[in-house]
């Protein structure tokens, strides 16, 4: 039973840390629009973000996923 709780409260402890690190990402941050891609394929606000949240900078501007817009080719009649 003691081990129940003990790995119960690790795991708020990290949920907590997961959220007040992406509070802390906001806060400390400045809130310009300079869009980054990350070697994890997703695109952050700025540098700032994507360093904050851990992620690897791979360049500058969206990334190529996010550039593309979505077609759907499935109501296209022949």
């Amino acid at each position: 039973m003691k081990l129940l709780l003990f790995i119960t409260a690790i795991l708020s402890i990290v949920a907590w840390a997961s959220a007040k690190s992406k509070l802390f990402c906001e806060l400390a941050c400045d809130s310009l629009y300079i869009p980054v891609c990350a070697t994890n394929g997703q695109t952050y606000r700025n540098r700032c973000i994507c360093d904050c949240r851990g992620a690897t900078f791979a360049h500058k501007g969206v990334c190529k996923a996010d550039a593309e817009p979505i077609v759907d080719d499935s109501s296209t009649e022949s």
